[in-house]
């Protein structure tokens, strides 16, 4: 791959970042953490620089890398930004009896490395060829029909046997059904926004609507609200972003005043979400404190994304004095949660700690916690492969974002190509707080989903012979 300055210079950077993370002083150095938002400060200007194009004619600033750094900064950045400012105490946090505010420099440094990385892994994969995920050119008319129809099966099945997945039912105390919940929970997500990439695709390429994608689209809506309402913000954010991205990629010119917009508005309710969870646990007083403090972006230490900034730091604590490196175990445990049931088959209840959310987790809680700190990106690399991990783990990653993107430019009329990277998109916005094997089940799943749908219709296309003309015709009509 012919590197460009910038890229050699990242790599130079990460070279030199990784020599000051094994002499780097204990606590939180002001020149170490200045140093580091200024690289990603560095990294983040040059992504506003130039937006990407996808279809032509529509540049859009809605992009993965941008939406990536943007939640990425919240977890890793911001906290320490107030606290070169002046404006918060790292010692404190109302949730976590120890901040372990000695590992800063190592967290900034561990982060900046990663931000670095997947920046070089994306240019990588914006130079290198597209992935072939088009597919044969396939009729896409009954597409919201199949959507709509599986949809509303699967919603029928989770309603009628009780299921409540993790994701929602966490939030309430109450969860049933296991894992079967969890899948089917998560194909009728995958439906909506197959759903709604077929509704894009036909409004940038300025098709007609027919009815049955009307209301298909209005059973997906009222499907995000309901989980909205019950507290699964994560869940409801991927459709966001995904129908967000959409709009702003394939349909309308997005600016970066339109990005900050739908930016803001996003963390606002977020974590409003967050504070009405919160309060519905709470005393009538301390309920009333919460809700008036207005605080949808707070100061750093009493919100949830402080925990993930603090676990981040636990991580140097943990791995590897405490708990050895996984060596690609929790990587595994991930990747082997595409086939439905296959973990708990192969691992049952063997592993002491199955995720590193687990294990960060028994180093930060108490034993008799019944709520968990969640994981993040980094960590999760880290507790597997040790620094290595982070570098080659976080180029990965960006080469495949880059891969993607690319491939979604090659091919700006394909719905599969269009729903695949709106997919993308959405979940490598919010992949920094979470495990790295995160974004891997829900695109498998919705390419599988698709090769079903491509599998259906050719078989019908076989029973039932069309006229050629016509069915040249929908071919190259219907991506």
């Amino acid at each position: 791959m012919r590197l460009t300055h910038f890229n050699f210079a990242e790599l130079c950077l990460i070279a030199l970042l990784t020599a000051l993370f094994f002499g780097a002083p204990p606590g939180a150095s002001p020149l170490v953490l200045a140093g580091c938002l200024g690289i990603f400060y560095m990294l983040v200007g040059r992504a506003l620089l130039v937006p990407a194009t996808i279809r032509h004619g529509l540049p859009t600033f809605t992009t993965p890398k941008l939406l990536f750094f943007f939640f990425y900064f919240l977890l890793f950045y911001y906290p320490y930004q107030l606290y070169l400012l002046g404006f918060t105490d790292m010692n404190r946090s109302i949730f976590l009896r120890r901040t372990y505010v000695e590992h800063a420099n190592l967290a900034m440094i561990a982060a900046t490395i990663g931000a670095l990385a997947f920046d070089f892994g994306i240019d990588a994969g914006l130079r290198g060829r597209e992935l072939r995920v088009s597919g044969k050119r396939t009729p896409s008319r009954s597409l919201p029909v199949f959507c709509l129809t599986l949809q509303l099966v699967l919603i029928a099945v989770y309603f009628a046997l009780g299921f409540r997945a993790a994701s929602e039912g966490r939030y309430i105390g109450t969860s049933s059904g296991g894992q079967i919940a969890e899948g089917i929970y998560l194909i009728i997500l995958l439906l909506a926004m197959v759903g709604t990439g077929e509704f894009i695709r036909r409004l940038a390429q300025r098709e007609p609507l027919p009815p049955g994608l009307f209301l298909a689209m209005g059973v997906n809506l009222l499907w995000v609200t309901r989980i909205l309402l019950a507290g699964d913000r994560n869940s409801f954010m991927l459709f966001a972003i995904f129908i967000a991205g959409g709009l702003f990629t394939y349909v309308w010119r997005a600016t970066r005043l339109h990005l900050l917009v739908f930016l803001i508005g996003a963390l606002v309710l977020y974590q409003s979400i967050e504070v009405l969870r919160m309060t519905q646990t709470m005393p009538l007083k301390d309920s009333l404190a919460v809700s008036l403090s207005g605080n949808a972006i707070s100061a750093g230490d009493d919100n949830s994304f402080n925990i993930t900034t603090i676990g981040l730091r636990a991580t140097f604590e943990v791995v590897p004095e405490k708990v050895d490196y996984g060596y690609g175990l929790y990587k595994l445990v991930g990747f082997m949660g595409v086939v439905p049931l296959l973990r708990g088959v192969v691992f049952g209840d063997s592993l002491t700690f199955d995720t590193t959310s687990k294990l960060l987790k028994s180093e930060m809680l108490e034993p008799t916690a019944g709520w968990g700190v969640g994981s993040n990106i980094i960590t999760d690399f880290y507790a597997d492969f040790g620094l290595p991990g982070v570098i080659f783990g976080m180029m990965l990653w960006g080469w495949f974002v880059g891969c993607m993107q690319k491939t979604a430019r090659v091919f700006p009329d394909s719905a599969k190509v269009a729903t695949l990277y709106l997919l993308t998109l959405a979940l490598f916005a919010e992949i920094p707080r979470y495990s790295a094997d995160f974004p891997v089940r829900p695109l498998v799943w919705a390419f599988l989903l698709y090769q079903a749908y491509q599998a259906l219709v050719a078989s019908r296309l076989g029973r039932t012979p069309a006229p050629p003309g016509r069915l040249v015709a929908e071919h190259q009509r219907d991506p």
